[in-house]
């Protein structure tokens, strides 16, 4: 009967926000969004054995978060992310803690159309609607001749802030069919891009 009943217990996990800056933290149901000077600190309160911390992009493939055998685990903006604790103890099985999803917010942009098309150049513009809650230190255009271009590629860099933008895509080859899409990156040196 002990076994049943541990199995059906529920592990809460508490949460400790600390804010700087005039961060503003939102929450949705299971899900935290926080900007990126925001740190988090999962606690779990009261538990018996060896405790070892997980994260997961999907919650179906979970990874053993490495150095960490604590009750607290302390996550600074990374990526979107769900995170719990594993408990064991002896030959029992695992008892699973609630998940926490945590959600970083990135910046907001639309691409514009393509204008001004000439052998070797183009212009394209841009918007950057939203900050994701921090900075917006660059944006741009990125291109490139395969699907979806990144910051990686070839790239225009067009200022900071939120608002309009005009990128000049230059060094285009004639009859070569290209890729672009807006891009907005934030103090936290998270991209954010829209295809168009």
């Amino acid at each position: 009967m002990n076994r049943l009943i541990f199995l059906i217990l529920s592990i809460n996990l508490l949460m400790v926000f600390s804010r700087s800056n005039g961060q503003v933290l939102i929450t949705k149901r299971d899900s935290i969004s926080f900007g990126n000077d925001t740190i988090v600190k999962i606690v779990l309160p009261v538990y018996r054995g060896k405790i070892h911390w997980q994260k997961s992009s999907d919650n179906i493939n979970w990874n053993i978060i490495t150095g960490n055998t604590t009750d607290t685990l302390e996550i600074k903006k990374d990526t979107e992310a769900m995170y719990r604790a594993v408990i064991t103890e002896g030959t029992c099985f695992p008892l699973y803690s609630d998940t926490v999803r945590l959600v970083f917010n990135l910046p907001s942009v639309t691409t514009g159309s393509v204008t001004n098309v000439t052998q070797t150049t183009a212009t394209c513009g841009g918007h950057v609607t939203f900050d994701g809650g921090a900075l917006v230190t660059d944006r741009g255009i990125c291109w490139s001749t395969t699907g979806l271009p990144t910051t990686a590629d070839n790239t225009t860099s067009n200022g900071t802030g939120t608002g309009e933008f005009t990128g000049n895509l230059t060094g285009l080859s004639a009859g070569t069919p290209y890729f672009l899409r807006a891009y907005a990156v934030n103090s936290a040196l998270q991209p954010s891009k829209k295809a168009r």
